[in-house]
């Protein structure tokens, strides 16, 4: 019950997993991730007014549902991992309102929750985390409009959305919404060609 050393031992599951995802070993890469996940809900349990260990318990959800993702599979338990993720990103969040990295991985959450429908026709449920995704991205754009990681990451969710679209057979509107984010893509890099990130 030591929480300190959950936490080292959580530590050193993910980067078991970790290295086991660079050699493409994704068996032992889910092991690691669930016992990762475990010590993070253990965490959660024994200190739920530490953001910290919420934030690690919510990484550990997200890590075992991105392994899915990667493989181009999804199941309800595989949405499952990335709403579990991004309740407790929102509970830390309530704990520390002023922490852009939390709300910042909490639109990661919902982006892996969107992909996570997405690959299984889910096309509304898709298209709801997509806006969700937008939505707290849009609040820290709001906060530091020239952030060009900001305006990327709301572009890129953008881009998944129109597609959503076309795949759903919404093609005019997918194909809209493309041209409109083409042209403000072309837009950003005449006003900062220097900054790559507008092309990537």
């Amino acid at each position: 019950h030591d929480p300190a050393r959950i936490f080292a031992h959580a530590q050193s599951e993910y980067w078991v997993g970790y290295a086991a995802m660079q050699r493409d070993d994704i068996e032992t890469a889910r092991i690691a991730y669930d016992q990762y996940r475990n010590y993070g809900i253990q965490l959660a349990k024994l200190d739920p007014s530490n953001p910290a260990y919420l934030m690690e318990a919510g990484y550990g959800f997200q890590n075992v549902g991105s392994l899915d993702i990667l493989r181009n599979r999804s199941d309800a338990t595989t949405s499952k991992q990335f709403e579990q993720a991004a309740s407790y990103f929102s509970k830390a969040i309530s704990l520390d309102v002023h922490n852009e990295q939390y709300r910042l991985d909490l639109s990661e959450a919902k982006a892996w929750l969107a992909d996570s429908y997405a690959i299984r026709s889910m096309h509304g449920p898709a298209l709801r985390a997509r806006a969700e995704q937008e939505s707290i991205l849009g609040q820290l754009l709001a906060k530091d409009p020239r952030n060009a990681d900001y305006r990327q990451r709301v572009l890129l969710s953008q881009v998944a959305s129109a597609q959503i679209q076309m795949t759903s057979g919404q093609l005019s509107q997918g194909t809209t919404l493309l041209r409109e984010l083409y042209h403000q893509a072309d837009m950003a890099y005449a006003t900062d060609p220097n900054n790559a990130q507008h092309l990537q």
